[in-house]
């Protein structure tokens, strides 16, 4: 699977079968997801925590998408501590979100923010690789990354 940001200033993933596209909604292969529920579109399995809460089964890897526009709650911190790579936008309080990813413990972590939310990061002390995409396969997962995505909207 790969990441990588499109034309229209959202983050894509490309599986095999499917595209699913991360913006203020999710959606996968033009099917947007309306929150809490179970999918299955184009071989990849989602279960809807709410709006801004999704987790993923996809070439073998357990993605969590999550939109910090507030904290979380402690049964959804725990519905989410089975990601491995979790895709993470930026929109409200970076620290909240670096504390709340730390308790979630996925190896990969691809943020997506503003130039001052990845200024928040680095001091926040995460280790950010900046690329124009991300290539993620089950043995990427050996060790633990930060990406981030620039946001145009800054």
């Amino acid at each position: 699977m790969q990441f990588s940001k499109n034309k229209k200033n959202e983050i894509e993933l490309k599986t095999k079968n499917a595209t699913v596209i991360f913006d203020h909604k999710v959606a996968i292969n033009d099917v947007e997801l309306e929150g809490a529920g179970e999918y299955e579109i184009g071989g990849v399995s989602v279960e809807g925590i709410d709006d801004n809460l999704y987790v993923f089964q996809a070439e073998d890897v357990v993605l969590g998408a999550v939109d910090f526009k507030q904290k979380m709650s402690k049964e959804h911190l725990e519905k989410m501590s089975s990601c491995e790579a979790l895709f993470v936008r930026l929109d409200g309080n970076v620290e909240d979100a670096i504390e709340q990813v730390n308790q979630i413990e996925p190896k990969i972590s691809i943020y997506f923010g503003s130039n001052d939310a990845r200024a928040k990061l680095v001091s926040g002390g995460i280790d950010l690789i900046e690329q124009d995409s991300v290539k993620l396969t089950r043995s990427d997962l050996e060790e633990e990354r930060a990406y981030f995505f620039q946001s145009e909207n800054d």
